[in-house]
């Protein structure tokens, strides 16, 4: 089954359609992380999904397909503090992440930001915006921000790497 047969049930208006399936679902994400989609399958299917409306179910399902797909950094290591603040909440006060993990790190915590500069805030800054003020950079190889808390006790890592076939250097065929 590809993106095109699951767009397919979506149905091309709300009375011909239906729900996906758990199965369906999980199979339609699966597809996309492991990259075999071109951008505009996905964004097509996306989009009839966003029309159609998004149930529980197909959340759930979606959800279970990213962390099958997802390389986590950090997996399993102990008393590690890992902050991951909001990508679309709307928030009055500058991204301090990056402020407070530092602090943390010297103190002796472990610490792991997960961040992106591709979804801010309403408010148009993220940990990788302040990072970047104080010319350090991020890391989109979870492996290397798993070294770099190792080594250093602290990383900040992008949430785009954490989903291989979806990352920056990661390519799909065209439509």
């Amino acid at each position: 089954m590809i993106l095109r047969d699951l767009l397919r049930i979506l149905g091309s208006d709300r009375r011909d359609g239906r729900n996906l399936t758990h199965d369906e679902a999980y199979r339609a994400f699966e597809l996309i992380f492991q990259g075999g989609q071109s951008e505009i399958q996905t964004g097509a299917f996306l989009i009839a999904l966003r029309w159609k409306g998004v149930t529980v179910q197909e959340v759930a399902a979606f959800a279970q397909a990213a962390r099958d797909h997802a390389r986590l950094p950090c997996a399993g290591m102990r008393e590690l503090v890992c902050l991951c603040p909001p990508h679309d909440g709307f928030d009055n006060v500058p991204p301090l992440e990056v402020a407070a993990g530092l602090i943390s790190a010297a103190a002796g915590a472990h610490v792991l930001i997960l961040t992106d500069r591709t979804v801010p805030p309403k408010r148009g800054l993220t940990a990788a915006s302040a990072l970047e003020g104080l010319g350090l950079s991020m890391t989109w190889d979870p492996t290397e921000a798993e070294d770099w808390v190792r080594r250093t006790r602290f990383a900040v890592a992008s949430t785009s790497g954490l989903l291989p076939a979806r990352s920056p250097n990661a390519r799909a065929p065209n439509a």
